[in-house]
């Protein structure tokens, strides 16, 4: 069965993969490049003007795309979720051998609007937001048929997705890249970070902010749909209780944090609250906490819908 499907709408190129048997890269890669040649084998990709590519893809994937599709095409678009806006999805023309649509440029094309939620993971630095969203971004990702879950990363702290199994194989070099993409908050970085959850099309959004309830999270929360609280002691959880509720932001969660490897501790209810035990970068089962699974279901349940994988 291959790790990643393929298929052809339009003249939209979807790409998934299959949640249902997480591979490496580099089966990724192989199983990409015999989906597409298998395409093009039989007339379903056979080249044109344009062609408008979109779902999650690796780096080596997305180089794969591109070395098989260039020369069929006149111009390859990529839809950028930050770029989009309510009602449209908007490509970036990525590949151009054509005049009609230069290099950079923008193509809007509206968009059926579903149920959808910006749901802003707020806590102090060092409480395990960067892992909890991991967690959650897993649980969700390994549920077939559920909408895929977009990772925004409003915080300038250097962490992102693709550090987390950089920490599982290699912790020094993980905390390395991470001090080199570490900045500074500013005005102006908070404003394109408000500017790319305003803008985020996805069904489901996990928004990773800032350690603090500052002006800036205040510019970038506004723009979400609902929150998660993480904290430590009970001080922490009615600083951002209070936060939220000044926006407003409805709370989905709040959960307390702690070290060890104890079973966490949920309480289904409107709000979910409780426990969860050992957020930590490296850790290999972070959506096998009960916790992490809680948050990812009714995150799920929020949206009102199941989306059907792709296949080729």
């Amino acid at each position: 069965m291959s790790s990643y499907h393929l298929r052809l709408e339009g003249d939209i190129l979807h790409g998934a993969f299959n949640r249902a048997e997480p591979t490496s890269g580099d089966r990724l890669v192989v199983d990409a490049a015999q989906g597409i040649d298998e395409m093009i084998q039989q007339g379903v990709l056979a080249g044109g003007n344009l062609l408008k590519i979109e779902g999650p893809q690796s780096v080596a994937v997305a180089y794969t795309l591109a070395q098989r599709l260039a020369p069929l095409y006149g111009a390859i678009a990529v839809m950028d979720p930050k770029a989009c806006r309510r009602g449209y999805k908007v490509y970036i023309v990525a590949i151009s051998r054509v005049k009609k649509y230069p290099l950079g440029s923008l193509i809007e094309s509206p968009v059926k609007v579903s149920q959808q939620i910006k749901v802003a993971i707020c806590g102090f630095p060092q409480v395990g937001k960067s892992c909890l969203i991991e967690g959650i971004r897993q649980v969700i990702a390994s549920q077939v048929g559920a909408p895929y879950p977009y990772v925004i990363r409003a915080c300038p702290d250097g962490e992102g997705a693709w550090l987390y199994q950089t920490q599982v194989n290699n912790p020094p070099l993980a905390e390395d890249l991470r001090s080199q993409n570490c900045g500074d908050w500013s005005s102006a970085f908070a404003t394109m970070a408000a500017g790319w959850v305003r803008s985020a099309n996805e069904t489901i959004n996990l928004i990773d902010t800032g350690g603090q309830p500052s002006p800036e999270n205040r510019l970038i929360m506004a723009e979400a749909t609902h929150g998660i609280i993480l904290y430590k002691t009970a001080a922490e959880q009615q600083q951002w209780l209070e936060f939220c509720q000044s926006l407003p932001l409805p709370i989905v969660a709040m959960a307390e944090s702690r070290l060890g490897n104890a079973d966490d501790e949920v309480n289904l209810g409107e709000i979910i609250t409780g426990i969860v035990y050992g957020l930590s970068r490296g850790d290999a089962q972070l959506r096998d906490k009960l916790m992490v699974q809680a948050l990812g279901q009714r995150l799920i349940e929020l949206t009102g819908q199941r989306e059907n994988d792709g296949e080729s």
